[in-house]
């Protein structure tokens, strides 16, 4: 379960830096503050479940391909 974690917080940090995308702009795109998005990329927050929506339901994985 830790690890999972873990992935999803590296994973969401080397996504978006890999497209060069500012933690403001995609904390626009999915709905929340960055405040939160740098929580869930520190691990400093639980990260969201399978069954988690995004506030915004047009929100997936594919958000940082939408640059």
């Amino acid at each position: 379960m830790t690890s999972q974690k873990i992935f999803f917080c590296s994973n969401l940090k080397f996504l978006r830096e890999r497209k060069k995308i500012s933690q403001e702009a995609l904390a626009e795109k999915l709905h929340i503050t960055r405040s939160k998005l740098n929580a869930l990329e520190n691990g400093q927050t639980k990260a969201p479940s399978r069954r988690t929506t995004w506030p915004s339901q047009n929100i997936s994985a594919s958000a940082l391909t939408a640059f």
